[in-house]
């Protein structure tokens, strides 16, 4: 007598899962699914954000750069006056007359190459203000403050935000 006999094992023993089985292991399957799906959602979520995040980190700066690059080269504001504060700026470098303004919610340089968009299309500028504090001898300062925001805010997470204020002159 064969030690294997498949013939018996067909016939004899089980041949599937009892109804309290499947349901078991379908529970089991159903709440590792719901914990998986609920993981990558956060961690979607986590990506935006951080995403969101680091681009309003780089606009900022870069739009702090341009703005500080430019005024440092200007021979003079021509607008707003001094102690006066306005949502455009405008200056001469070159003999070339550039302004820097709120269009929609983007900042704009233009000149005599045209419109420029300066933020990037995840970002949002408001509450653009250029207020020239002072003046001596060909030398000026200019206290420029906007607000960036994120536009991604992932899985019901709030905007990024970076109010920006600071004081830019030409040397």
């Amino acid at each position: 007598m064969p030690i294997f006999n498949l013939r018996f094992l067909i016939f004899n023993g089980r041949q599937g899962f009892t109804l309290i089985e499947l349901l078991l292991y379908m529970g089991i399957f159903v709440i590792l699914l719901s914990v998986f799906i609920q993981l990558f959602g956060s961690l979607l979520a986590t990506q935006i954000t951080s995403e969101s995040s680091a681009s309003v980190s780089e606009d900022a700066k870069y739009l702090i750069d341009r703005l500080s690059y430019d005024i440092s080269r200007s021979q003079n504001i021509t607008s707003p006056a001094q102690g006066v504060s306005a949502s455009t700026l405008q200056f001469v470098v070159n003999n070339t007359q550039y302004t820097y303004s709120q269009s929609g919610n983007n900042l704009v340089l233009t000149n005599t190459n045209g419109a420029n968009q300066l933020n990037s299309s995840e970002v949002s500028v408001s509450n653009l203000s250029f207020t020239p504090v002072g003046s001596s001898s060909g030398k000026f300062t200019v206290e420029v403050s906007f607000t960036l925001t994120g536009v991604a805010t992932g899985n019901g997470g709030r905007p990024q935000t970076e109010s920006i204020q600071t004081t830019l002159g030409n040397r």
